[in-house]
């Protein structure tokens, strides 16, 4: 797949994504996230299966991407996956924990090599 086709479909997915059409969305950055395996477009599945009433597919997904973030170094986007994970289901302690974390750090500049790392989510299933 060229990098245009790539960019296609990439322009297709959030067309769909904005039209509401959640599955076909689905389908489309899955494909990408396969050829092209980034961390917004992880994100964006998450956000997908939220919309979809996956709420448990989305969780996790949202846990792979806190992980990513997390490797990346990149606190404050971290703390964004933690919040969207507690929105769908406040009662994750381990997640009020690493966000917790992350806020007594102060977000930038948090040393990862210092702090408690989450256990290791599995992606999706969907992410597979």
């Amino acid at each position: 797949m060229s990098a245009d086709d790539v960019e296609e479909l990439e322009r297709l997915g959030e067309e769909q994504f904005w039209n509401r059409d959640f599955q076909n969305a689905l389908s489309t950055y899955l494909q990408l996230w396969k050829r092209k395996p980034e961390t917004r477009l992880k994100r964006r599945i998450a956000e997908i299966l939220e919309k979809l009433g996956r709420d448990d597919e989305a969780v996790a997904a949202y846990k792979s991407v806190f992980n990513d973030y997390v490797a990346n170094g990149d606190m404050v986007m971290a703390m964004t996956a933690c919040s969207s994970i507690l929105a769908l289901e406040p009662s994750q302690v381990d997640v009020k924990l690493w966000l917790s974390n992350l806020f007594a750090a102060g977000g930038l500049g948090y040393n990862v090599q210092q702090s408690p790392k989450p256990d290791k989510v599995p992606p999706s299933d969907v992410l597979v």
